[in-house]
């Protein structure tokens, strides 16, 4: 009888022994299996022999990319160990959080792609993989090579935008943030005060100043007001004397921004004023709030248009928009009930203003 052996350490146990013993069928305890282990179980003899090959170590693998204006080169070569197996080129993007995606298979040793910027502004993260033919990985580079976007064309300016002067951080500033008197108006011996400013979000507060000619050798502050408040009454005054304002906006730390033109209640009488026909007209937009309306005044030196509201009859006018550019405006500001009026005027350059339109009213429930 031809007995068999099996060679365990430096002991030869024979094989029918252990067909005797039931123990034929036993697999090693030496340990958990590994993850490679695990792989090679569904591989091939000659694939198993590949994948355990001291050369899996991928040394004398490349990957290399050029990075040119609207695309990336990438130059790849297969480790010698993996003959005639796939490879696999992978992206990973930065900007997105699908994972990595194949963007191209060879099954040459060694080759080059070309990867454009479409559409993307993060980075781009690339490696290689090969794979069986069930596209089961084999090895996969541990050496990753980075792509940055490329920095996007400026803008060539016109012949016109570049005889023009650039204003300065500060000027755009001081643009943005410039108040305008919009009315003054004297009762006796009272004056109120109106004003309005673009919203600008560094404005925090408004300083009013004033000057009577023949007490004050210059303007004088009068009163501090948040950024919220346009409306100031000053009183009492001697009726002989017509004095000037300006405002001024301050940003957080009380640092003047801009200040508006000075203006007197004389500057602001209607023979002076220049007349319009606005045809101002209000109606409820499909919010339930006033939508104002008026005939677009045509201009070069227009400036805008000053917007007022009175909340009653009785109520003082204040001023509830910006300097607006266009001919409507609807009024989410409002809260009250009742009669409600509005009215219109234009601001011209060099403070010129137009005359009040016709006073329209619109009737809120209260």
């Amino acid at each position: 009888m031809l007995v068999k052996y099996v060679i365990s350490g430096s002991i030869q146990i024979p094989l029918i022994a252990l067909t005797l013993l039931g123990l034929s069928g036993c697999t090693s305890t030496a340990g958990p299996r590994s993850p490679a282990d695990t792989d090679q179980a569904d591989l091939s003899t000659a694939e198993q022999r590949e994948f355990s090959s001291p050369a899996v170590s991928g040394q004398d693998s490349r990957l290399t990319l050029q990075t040119k204006a609207n695309s990336v080169e990438i130059s790849w070569r297969r480790p010698s160990a993996f003959v005639g197996h796939k490879v696999q080129i992978l992206r990973r993007d930065s900007s997105r959080k699908n994972g990595e995606r194949v963007i191209a298979e060879s099954m040459h040793g060694s080759g080059r792609i070309t990867d454009r910027w479409v559409g993307h502004t993060g980075k781009r993260i690339y490696f290689m993989r090969v794979v069986d033919s069930q596209n089961r990985r084999l090895w996969q580079s541990s050496n990753r090579v980075v792509a940055q976007p490329p920095a996007l064309p400026k803008a060539e300016p016109s012949a016109v935008q570049k005889k023009l002067p650039r204003p300065s951080a500060q000027a755009k500033e001081q643009t943005l943030a410039t108040p305008v008197i919009s009315d003054i108006s004297r009762h006796r011996n009272k004056v109120e005060i109106l004003w309005s400013a673009p919203a600008a979000h560094q404005v925090a507060s408004y300083t009013l100043e004033r000057l009577i000619p023949g007490v004050d050798a210059g303007f004088k502050r009068l009163v501090r007001m948040p950024a919220s408040r346009n409306r100031f009454v000053d009183a009492p005054l001697s009726s002989d004397k017509t004095p000037a304002y300006q405002v001024l906006a301050l940003d957080r730390q009380g640092k003047e921004l801009a200040r508006s033109a000075a203006r007197s209640p004389g500057s602001f009488t209607e023979q002076k004023l220049i007349p319009v026909e606005w045809n101002l007209a209000v109606e409820t937009n499909s919010a339930g709030q006033p939508l104002l309306q008026w005939k677009p005044w045509l201009r070069d030196d227009l400036r805008g248009y000053l917007l007022f509201r009175r909340d009653g009859v009785s109520e003082p006018w204040k001023t509830i928009s910006p300097l607006l550019r266009n001919h409507r405006f609807e009024d989410a500001s409002l809260r009250a009930g009742g009669v409600i009026e509005y009215r219109v005027r234009a601001l011209l350059t060099r403070g010129r203003y137009s005359r009040f339109s016709s006073i329209v009213s619109i009737m809120r429930p209260e």
